[in-house]
């Protein structure tokens, strides 16, 4: 066995972990990983500068779950440290990993904003990052998600990531340190069960050393895809983009200048800062995205899961979430009126408005009995001005260039299928006012 407390102080300052007079909050399970980071770090407490702490989240999902609170909490009194514990009294009935990982999570996050921790320690181990390099590259994620779990992200620390956990089982029983175990973790339940019960033997007969050689691969791969990343980001900082709460439009022609890899790096990162987990998107979705770029045909989208969407249009490439369907309630012409919509309030109004855009004059004479205002909807038509017959709505918005994802939530005042305004774009000759009309109103969106 190694010399486990040179092992992890190596690791906590080789990935800058701690900065002196932090405050490390232990994330403890009650189990053999968590349990030795907490006596490690206790051990090496004086000589990091740092202050202690200890939490448990307890998901309530397991029989034994109450006593792996009280064991850690028994453990946190007597090593003299504070504690704070929170119990889940909602065991989630699906997703169950996932979802306790959120709420798990969720928990620390609590901690750091109150002031409780300046970090979160957790009890990752080398075995831990390969299981997880492994499970997603099964999983078809890409070459980032191979570099398995990161030493640090943020608040979160891992001074056990580049320790194998049989170095920690030898050392608790050296020291005869008692710990909990998760009977659920032998089970081949969970895909991380089965990695850890079946695939790693099996690397692990070809070669004894087999977890050190992935991992050091998934360090250069990480290392590789980091320098990736920076491209890109620098990218999206030096390029003024659109940018919205939930959606990013890239350029094409400035995007396609960029080295495949950065673009599929680019995506993934997009979709990060509009607050999606993109571990969920497969090298096949942003390959999908980028195939969407290299076509250059406007309105196609890519087939993505969930809330995200990728589609091309005349704004450009955009790459975001997607809002729920806009709640617009159908509503017939008067005057005065005010109807707040997504793209601006609609004013009707005898007045000719000061301020304000889209300013049209209708006679009212020549409106329709029973106009209203509405989104568009399947067999809509106009009148253009200079053009012989009808046209289809959505062959108009599509000559106008207005952006696909724009055109669901646009208002129109409408006579059963005739469109006669469309914010901006369009009004009908047939109710514009004009010398001679005998009672007139504005239109206008501010």
């Amino acid at each position: 066995m190694k010399n486990l407390l040179t092992l992890v102080e190596n690791t906590i300052n080789t990935h800058s972990m701690l900065a002196g007079n932090k405050t490390v909050c232990i994330a403890a399970s009650g189990g053999p990983d968590s349990t030795a980071l907490l006596h490690v770090l206790t051990i090496l407490k004086p000589k990091l500068g740092i202050t202690l702490t200890v939490c448990h989240f307890n998901h309530m999902i397991r029989p034994e779950a109450k006593e792996d609170a009280e064991f850690v909490e028994s453990m946190a009194m007597q090593l003299g440290y504070s504690f704070k514990s929170y119990s889940d009294t909602t065991p989630p009935k699906h997703s169950i990993q996932k979802i306790a990982r959120e709420r798990r999570y969720s928990f620390f996050k609590k901690l750091l904003t109150s002031g409780f921790t300046d970090l979160i320690a957790t009890g990752h181990t080398m075995d831990d990052s390969v299981e997880t390099s492994i499970m997603w590259m099964l999983r078809g994620v890409g070459p980032t998600a191979f570099g398995g779990i990161p030493p640090k992200r943020n608040k979160f620390i891992r001074p056990l990531i580049d320790t194998r956990k049989s170095d920690l089982l030898e050392w608790l029983a050296t020291k005869k340190i008692q710990y909990r175990l998760d009977q659920s973790n032998q089970t081949d339940k969970y895909k991380r069960n089965s990695i850890r019960q079946k695939v790693i033997p099996a690397l692990k007969k070809e070669n004894s050393r087999a977890l050190e050689s992935i991992a050091r691969l998934a360090k250069h791969v990480l290392n590789q895809s980091q320098v990736i990343d920076d491209m890109a980001i620098r990218f999206i900082d030096k390029n003024n983009f659109s940018v919205l709460a939930d959606s990013i439009t890239l350029v094409p022609h400035l995007t396609m200048q960029l080295p495949k890899a950065t673009r599929l790096a680019l995506y993934r990162i997009i979709f990060q800062r509009v607050g999606l987990y993109s571990s969920c998107l497969t090298s096949t979705h942003l390959e999908a995205i980028d195939a969407l770029l290299c076509t250059e045909k406007l309105g196609r989208n890519a087939s993505l899961p969930g809330e995200f969407f990728a589609i091309l249009d005349h704004d450009g490439l955009t790459l975001g979430k997607s809002s729920p369907p806009e709640s617009f309630v159908d509503t017939p012409f008067q005057c005065p009126l005010k109807l707040i919509t997504a793209h601006g309030n609609i004013i009707v109004g005898q007045n000719k408005p000061t301020f304000g855009r889209c300013i049209e004059e209708i006679n009212m004479d020549l409106l329709p009995t029973g106009s209203l205002f509405r989104l568009k909807e399947s067999g809509d038509w106009l009148r253009p001005v200079n053009f012989n017959g009808r046209k289809k709505l959505k062959k108009y918005l599509i000559e106008k260039k207005i952006p696909y994802r724009k055109r669901d939530s646009l208002p129109v005042l409408a006579s059963n299928s005739e469109v006669l305004w469309i914010p901006g774009f369009f009004l009908s000759q047939n109710i514009r006012s004009h010398s001679n009309a005998t009672e007139h109103v504005y239109l206008c969106l501010e």
